[in-house]
């Protein structure tokens, strides 16, 4: 997850002086890996997510990119229960790396 912090770290130079990683960004960057690995977990092909991610503009396109391959690497569970469990450790783990990246 340590690339998941130098990518905040890159949105944050390439966002401005004066840009600041805030407790509601890091929530917001959290439910959106919550998303993510919902999909992978579901078996949303990769193609279709980085599909997904070209859409958008730079800063964001590398940060979404970044957690689709991070999410991508984690296994796929099958059963609900493992599903559920992924998700929440995947969002879990982004939202602390974001916090960390804080201090």
């Amino acid at each position: 997850m340590r690339v998941v912090a130098m990518t905040l770290a890159m949105f944050l130079a390439a966002s401005g002086a004066d840009a600041q990683l805030t407790t509601e960004s890091c929530q917001t960057l959290s439910e959106l890996a919550q998303t993510i690995m919902g999909a992978r977990q579901t078996g949303v092909p990769l193609t279709n997510m980085i599909s997904l991610v070209e859409q958008n503009e730079e800063p964001f396109k590398s940060i979404y990119r970044t957690l689709v391959m991070e999410a991508y690497k984690k296994p796929r569970y099958h059963t609900e229960r493992m599903q559920t469990s992924e998700t929440t450790d995947y969002s879990n783990q982004v939202l602390l790396e974001c916090l960390k990246a804080m201090d």
